[in-house]
């Protein structure tokens, strides 16, 4: 769509009915577990946040083998 950074996430989400978020950065050597799922944690917050503001009512579909547990950020963000 042309849209990069947070900075843009309002006009990259407005009007969407779906957004998918796929998986987050690769892990890289010397990463640990923990240091992969803060990253990508902090990546989907601020997805999340922003959906959250601009399309509140979208379907949101993961595609991370952790999902589960970027639901607690989703429920976190929504209520803020």
């Amino acid at each position: 769509m042309g849209y990069q950074g947070e900075e843009e996430l309002g006009k990259a989400l407005e009007g969407a009915d779906v957004v998918i978020i796929p998986a987050g950065v690769p892990r890289k050597p010397g990463m640990t577990r923990d240091d992969l799922f803060n990253i990508n944690a902090g990546i989907v917050k601020t997805l999340c946040t922003a959906i959250s503001k601009y399309c509140p009512h979208v379907s949101v579909y993961f595609l991370e083998l952790c999902f589960h547990l970027f639901w607690l950020l989703v429920d976190v963000a929504y209520h803020c």
